[in-house]
């Protein structure tokens, strides 16, 4: 009987080593509070909760973070959003050229339904011209994102945050054709 006792002390030592691994591993990281860990997201509690999450910073609460210095040299970070310099047209067109465009997708602006346009005054025409030019100049964005996409589904099938990335990549192409649709509601 004491050999059947000792293993059975044994097995509960294991057991009780194994639930301290396991309340170690999923405890909050250092970016990422208590609450984010205590209650599981809409996503996790479908089908997909075994995807891990999309990046490595908190959500809540708020974090903000510093690029390294190299990352704000290679991309160029320190630029301001909204008041960077135009890039020149020659620029610009280098850089679309630079990747071909997806078969079967319109990188134009739509036009203006004629009934509307017949209606407009000439600062809703100059409005809508000018709304549409940047319609067109946003659609380029797709090129170098979408020839991205391509490559990573290609070229990185093994790579274990192909999943993470993909989603990103998607956010921040949603996030475009938003955009883009906004754009078209105001014309």
């Amino acid at each position: 009987m004491s050999t059947l006792e000792e293993q059975v002390f044994a097995l509960q030592q294991q057991l009780a080593s194994l639930q301290a691994q396991i309340q170690t591993a999923s405890g909050p990281t250092p970016m990422q509070s208590v609450d984010d860990t205590a209650r599981p997201t809409p996503m996790q509690q479908g089908e997909n909760a075994a995807m891990p999450p999309l990046h490595s910073f908190g959500t809540r609460p708020h974090y903000d973070w510093s690029p390294s210095d190299a990352l704000m040299d290679l991309m160029e970070l320190d630029t301001p959003i909204h008041h960077a310099k135009a890039l020149p047209d020659s620029e610009r067109k280098a850089i679309i050229e630079a990747y071909p465009p997806m078969a079967h997708l319109d990188y134009r602006a739509p036009a203006t339904i004629p009934t509307a346009e017949r209606m407009m005054n000439r600062g809703q025409k100059y409005e809508d011209t000018a709304i549409k030019q940047l319609q067109y100049l946003l659609s380029a964005a797709f090129r170098p994102l979408d020839i991205l996409i391509h490559e990573m589904f290609t070229h990185e099938n093994g790579n274990p945050n192909l999943e993470r990335y993909s989603t990103m990549l998607r956010d921040i192409r949603r996030l475009l054709l938003h955009v883009c649709s906004m754009m078209t509601q105001q014309r």
